[in-house]
């Protein structure tokens, strides 16, 4: 049973998989300018990781995996590879993007559509094998 918001699945090996696992979670209380700077991301990521690592036990480790957090109006990437033993989340970025970890809906928007775009690239072309 998974409590994330949005699970996306893939076909390897002839059975479905998780591949994108998405946590949402609300704007904090009283956020103002900058708030995201000084929010702890640490629970919200814990949670993506839980889930992430459940999804490689009950459906095997077969290939990346990629996580998304959301808070308000914030968001973070993630990949998990599949050749760490114990599913470690590292900040996914553009090659040539930048090193911009936490976007904005709002002025980031391009960035986070080429990120969604070279996180389905890798998928559908099978080079999430890293």
């Amino acid at each position: 049973m998974y409590k994330a918001n949005v699970l996306v699945t893939n076909i390897r090996v002839g059975l479905m998989r998780k591949v994108l696992i998405v946590e949402a979670k609300k704007f904090p209380d009283n956020a103002v300018d900058g708030w995201h700077n000084q929010y702890d991301w640490g629970g919200v990521e814990t949670q993506l990781s839980l889930n992430m690592n459940r999804a490689r036990r009950q459906f095997g480790n077969v290939q990346t995996m990629y996580g998304m957090v959301t808070v308000g109006d914030m968001v973070r990437f993630y990949y998990m590879s599949m050749n760490t033993p114990v599913g470690i989340l590292r900040p996914f970025t553009l090659p040539a993007g930048g090193n911009t970890v936490t976007l904005s809906v709002h002025t980031n928007r391009n960035e986070i559509h080429d990120i969604l775009i070279a996180i389905e690239r890798e998928i559908s072309t099978y080079q999430n094998r890293y």
